[in-house]
């Protein structure tokens, strides 16, 4: 009976995941036809996240690992984009009805597969471009080494040599 129950927690998780988001876009809807400013908002709703989740951060492990430049900067990366993308978000919404804001929230992973091909593909191109290049930069080389073996000045070298 305990797995039968297990087992339908990740999609109880999603279902109330999709409902706080959607409650979350009406509110901002009708915080922003009341004329509170998106930026605000993404501030508020930072701020109340941040104060949510800053105890399960001390409260994880009991030993925190060592924090470096390199994490520093991955963290601030990912807060960076995250911010962009609330600010996009938010701003479409301004413009729109919070059933569009929704429905594209549900696109966003057919996007994201679509982005990855796309720049897999660029990768694997701009890798095969420098591999011939290199290529290219061999056969050069190696031209005027063979050229350079016909050249009378240096004919005699290699008569030295050979004795």
């Amino acid at each position: 009976m305990r797995s039968g129950w297990w087992s339908a927690v990740p999609f109880a998780g999603m279902v109330v995941v999709e409902f706080i988001t959607v409650i979350l876009i009406m509110l901002c809807k009708a915080a922003m036809l009341r004329g509170m400013s998106n930026f605000i908002f993404i501030m508020y709703s930072s701020a109340l996240c941040t104060l949510f989740l800053l105890p399960f951060f001390f409260f994880h492990r009991a030993t925190l690992p060592p924090v470096t430049f390199s994490h520093l900067c991955k963290l601030f990366l990912l807060g960076l984009i995250g911010i962009l993308v609330q600010i996009f978000s938010y701003t479409g919404l301004n413009y729109s009805s919070p059933m569009l804001n929704s429905a594209m929230s549900n696109v966003l992973p057919a996007f994201t597969f679509i982005l990855a091909i796309i720049f897999s593909v660029i990768g694997s191109i701009i890798i095969a471009l420098g591999f011939y290049a290199v290529i290219w930069g061999k056969a050069q080389e190696e031209e005027l080494v063979d050229s350079g073996a016909s050249a009378p000045l240096l004919q005699g070298n290699n008569k030295l040599e050979e004795t």
